[in-house]
């Protein structure tokens, strides 16, 4: 038996690409493109099982992609935030937590208005 796996076990979950491209419509909507850096920070929230920092981001992306910068990380949460696709909380130090929302955002908060 190999040791490689299988192409199959190397796919990311069905709902990393879920969250990708409901983050991809929200950035269309507000006319711009879902990068390579947005989408791989994408995958690697939706990967993420457990509340994070972006300390925490920063480290599980750079592991996938060592070339994304602390500021490309705090401006895909920023908007993934704005978007509605995360929710952020304080922590006890001078950070925040995120944690991905089960609301289907595509649209900014203020967009909603009527």
């Amino acid at each position: 038996m190999s040791s490689r796996q299988s192409p199959a076990s190397l796919s990311p979950p069905p709902e990393t690409g879920s969250f990708a491209r409901r983050a991809g419509a929200a950035w269309q909507h507000d006319n711009r493109p879902l990068t390579i850096v947005r989408r791989t920070v994408c995958e690697v929230i939706a990967a993420q099982s457990e509340p994070f920092t972006a300390d925490d981001l920063l480290i599980a992306v750079r592991q996938v992609k060592r070339g994304i910068s602390v500021a490309s990380i705090y401006r895909t949460l920023g908007d993934l935030v704005a978007f509605g696709l995360l929710q952020q909380s304080p922590t006890a130090s001078t950070g925040f937590r995120y944690v991905v929302t089960s609301a289907p955002a595509c649209l900014r908060p203020e967009d909603q208005r009527s």
